[in-house]
């Protein structure tokens, strides 16, 4: 199985893991990483890796044909909502399949699209302001189709708001909510259902990442996304995102791929790369246990070295 990953980063742990799944699943499985930058240090975590330009240059599709009959690439795992955006607008000739939910995830790559689905789904969501009619501050400010923390501000008056608007593409503006942030890690077989479920709070994030975390099984926030899973449409791994405050949910966005924080859910025992690596090979997907219920996360930084002579 030759996997290519658009978008490595940092997430040399998730790499690992990938290796382990296929170990235990007894597949061949052959990562290629596709970055900007050699020095990206999950590159070199991979068996093979290839340089190429930013996603929004003309020369990115040639380029990322070239690595696709290279390296024989039978799957592509999206690893951000840019990857998401750039093979739903650049369908593949070839007979590549791409592991996410093609025929509903565009609705959740845009803020205001899926906090109006969260509505008409009897999910709560804060309020939504119109640039000219902000009744309250702070308020967040947000890129409707922006991804992690890029172009997004917490704005506490009306000349803060008139200051930041103007960089964004197509504002996104909602009452501010303090409270117990959750990420609903999931994962669902072709026909939607879920097999794997796990809830974890966002003790501490950074660029829209959680760096500390623990799992919280919360049952009435598990039990009301089961209860309209349906209604979501998606196979494979997505997360869904919310804040508890003061006994309600609001629900903030979907992203219909791998979390940041999913070690955290693999190390609790919800091992969804093996679920994703079954889930493209075609077999029957794994209904894992909970082992840690009680589980922390936290992240810290380490170094890689590369000799200059090699």
């Amino acid at each position: 199985m030759n996997l290519l990953l658009p978008s490595t980063g940092r997430r040399v742990s998730l790499i690992k893991r990938f290796r382990q799944a296929a170990k235990n699943l007894s597949l061949d499985l052959k990562i290629v990483g596709i970055e900007v930058y050699e020095n990206t240090p999950s590159l070199h975590f991979c068996d093979a890796f290839e340089i190429v330009p930013r996603m929004d240059d003309t020369s990115f599709a040639d380029s990322l044909n070239q690595v696709l009959e290279k390296h024989e690439i039978e799957f592509i795992l999206p690893g951000s909502d840019l990857d998401l955006k750039y093979f739903l607008d650049h369908p593949l000739k070839k007979n590549i399949k791409i592991l996410d939910s093609r025929e509903s995830m565009r609705l959740f790559l845009s803020k205001s699209e899926s906090s109006k689905f969260f509505k008409e789904n009897g999910l709560q969501v804060s309020e939504i302001y119109d640039y000219e009619n902000v009744l309250e501050f702070p308020c967040v400010l947000k890129e409707d189709l922006g991804y992690g923390s890029v172009n997004q501000f917490k704005v506490n008056s009306q000349s803060e708001l008139d200051t930041f608007i103007d960089k964004l593409d197509k504002p996104f503006i909602q009452k501010w909510v303090t409270g117990k942030e959750y990420t609903i890690d999931v994962f669902s077989d072709k026909s939607s259902k879920i097999i794997n479920i796990l809830a974890r709070v966002r003790d501490k994030v950074r660029a829209g990442v959680s760096d500390v975390g623990h799992v919280e099984m919360n049952k009435k926030l598990i039990n009301l996304i089961l209860s309209i899973n349906q209604k979501f449409n998606l196979q494979g791994p997505w997360n869904i995102q919310c804040i508890e405050s003061k006994g309600e949910f609001y629900f903030l966005e979907i992203n219909p791929r791998f979390s940041g924080g999913i070690p955290l859910t693999i190390e609790a025992g919800l091992d969804f790369c093996q679920n994703l690596l079954e889930w493209a090979s075609g077999q029957k997907i794994t209904k894992f246990e909970i082992k840690r219920p009680n589980l922390t996360m936290m992240k810290y930084e380490s170094e890689f070295y590369l000799d200059g002579s090699n």
